[in-house]
């Protein structure tokens, strides 16, 4: 059975355990990925899981290739608490809301609930909130 995670991968259950069909794919036909490595989909559909589709590269080339590291962290910060939507932020800084997210999860930046963000899309919007006591 093929699950899709939040960002997209198809996922599957192989050698016992949760893995993404890409390293499935990748490895039947390269062998192991070495560790510090991932699998980078270089059409950025994550469910195109051809292996013409598929590169290997390190952690680091792979954050660079999606700016995570290149980013401002204070700069993302401030603009997240001013109520910019995290692909709001992805726009502003040419990159997508999924490495927005990677760089918030990687500096333990705390994220917005659900109902947070409800409550700021419906002040974006305009109309009034009113709380019955």
């Amino acid at each position: 059975m093929v699950n899709i995670d939040k960002f997209g991968r198809p996922r599957i259950w192989a050698n016992g355990k949760r893995t993404t069909v890409s390293k499935v794919v990748w490895e039947a036909i390269n062998g192991p990925i070495l560790k510090g490595h991932v699998i980078h989909h270089i059409d950025h559909n994550p469910a195109n899981n051809d292996i013409s589709n598929l590169k290997l590269m390190t952690r680091l080339e792979h954050d660079k290739y999606h700016n995570t590291i290149l980013l401002d962290i204070e700069k993302l910060k401030y603009e997240y608490a001013s109520g910019k939507s995290m692909s709001e932020i992805g726009k502003l800084h040419n990159c997508s809301e999924r490495t927005i997210h990677r760089a918030f999860k990687k500096n333990n930046i705390p994220t917005r609930s659900p109902t947070d963000r409800a409550i700021i899309q419906h002040k974006k919007s305009g109309h009034i909130m009113s709380v019955g006591v």
